[in-house]
């Protein structure tokens, strides 16, 4: 299992201060969705993760790319989402570097280089 670095739960702590890289600051998903795709998005964020997007407004798309990712791998494995438990998701690193601790994939460092590639 490789995500973009290796993290566990501390890290994944910390880094919800950068948060405000992630919502939108003039701007909602309204202006970027017709009426008809918000009203889709929202019915799928509701089947996928119990949340509707109206929670998600101020959100870049990209975060909701990622909950709709997550809720589908979840679906796809009979899982509920962490959100109809009372906890949001995680991202998608920590998911799928738990699930293959769990199955004792290893779990190898990944390290970028100067030029933004990976080794």
């Amino acid at each position: 299992v490789v995500g973009e670095m290796a993290l566990d739960s501390n890290q994944f702590k910390q880094m919800g201060k950068m948060m405000n890289a992630m919502t939108l600051k003039d701007k909602t998903l309204k202006d970027f969705l017709s009426e008809k795709e918000f009203q889709d998005t929202d019915k799928l964020m509701k089947d996928l993760m119990g949340i509707p997007l109206a929670f998600f407004t101020k959100m870049k798309p990209i975060v909701i790319y990622q909950y709709i990712t997550i809720g589908k791998y979840l679906k796809s494995e009979n899982k509920e989402p962490s959100s109809m438990l009372g906890k949001m998701p995680e991202s998608m690193d920590i998911l799928f570097q738990e699930e293959g601790r769990k199955s004792k994939k290893e779990i190898p460092r990944v390290n970028r280089t100067t030029n933004g590639s990976f080794v």
